[in-house]
């Protein structure tokens, strides 16, 4: 359906809006990979492993702890306890970990 379009290409869109800025492209690939997964499995299949750049691992925990974090139509948000069990759970190979405490890090010491 086209609400499902648009949330399959937000990624895509968000690269060709940062793509224009000249202070904001370099950015625009980290956006994509954001939704990649490591086993090459995402929303860009062409993309895997060390194609996922470490910021863009970062920036993509990040997306789910906002997700998880914010009331949606749909459902309730979640407790910070909640989303840090469910993200450690799903975070398994090393270096999303290493993301996962500079993610942790940055919420607990925000002010």
């Amino acid at each position: 359906d086209l609400e499902r379009r648009i949330i399959d290409e937000h990624a895509r869109t968000s690269a060709a809006v940062l793509g224009r800025s000249r202070a904001l492209a370099r950015l625009a690939p980290l956006v994509v990979a954001h939704h990649q997964r490591l086993d090459g499995n995402g929303m860009f299949p062409t993309i895997a492993d060390e194609g996922v750049a470490m910021a863009a691992r970062v920036l993509a925990l990040s997306d789910r702890y906002e997700a998880m974090t914010a009331e949606r139509p749909y459902r309730s948000l979640l407790s910070p306890a909640q989303v840090w069990s469910i993200l450690d759970e799903v975070v398994g190979e090393p270096m999303a970990r290493v993301g996962l405490r500079a993610l942790r890090r940055a919420v607990v010491e925000a002010p």
